[in-house]
């Protein structure tokens, strides 16, 4: 699960079922799995590794 949320920019049934090589069905049960990941990942970032209001981000495009 970890090297699809670091290989695909998109995470979608159709990407994903390419890089498995297997059916569509399986890939759409990856997805599902991969976004309830990303969504908790989120989460756990938030409460746990605040930014700094000091840094300025306007720099990076």
């Amino acid at each position: 699960m970890v090297s699809f949320l670091q290989r695909l920019d998109v995470l979608s049934a159709e990407a994903i079922q390419e890089e498995m090589k297997g059916s569509l069905r399986n890939a759409q049960k990856v997805a599902m799995c991969l976004r309830v990941i990303e969504c908790e990942a989120v989460k756990v970032a938030e409460q746990h590794w605040h930014q700094s209001s000091d840094i300025d981000w306007s720099d990076l495009d």
